[in-house]
């Protein structure tokens, strides 16, 4: 029997601070393809992220992934 090996998908994933909201909420937004991920946009925490799990807070040292079909997936640390 042959046996076949899958590439894994490259993800990006950052890591929400007390100091770059901004730039995660710039990232998911320019990320976006199709539905809008961020439910709130704010530079108070936590953010809101809709996922495909549903709507999660991202609160700090969480980590945000976003996917090989930038679908985004939130990572308690």
């Amino acid at each position: 029997m042959p046996f076949f090996q899958q590439q894994p998908d490259f993800i990006e994933a950052r890591q929400l601070t007390d100091n770059n909201s901004s730039e995660i909420m710039d990232w998911i937004i320019a990320s976006s393809v199709g539905e809008y991920p961020l439910l709130m946009r704010s530079a108070l925490l936590p953010l809101v992220i809709r996922t495909h799990e549903g709507d999660h807070e991202v609160t700090v040292r969480d980590w945000i992934i976003k996917g090989a079909k930038s679908e985004f997936k939130i990572c308690k640390p």
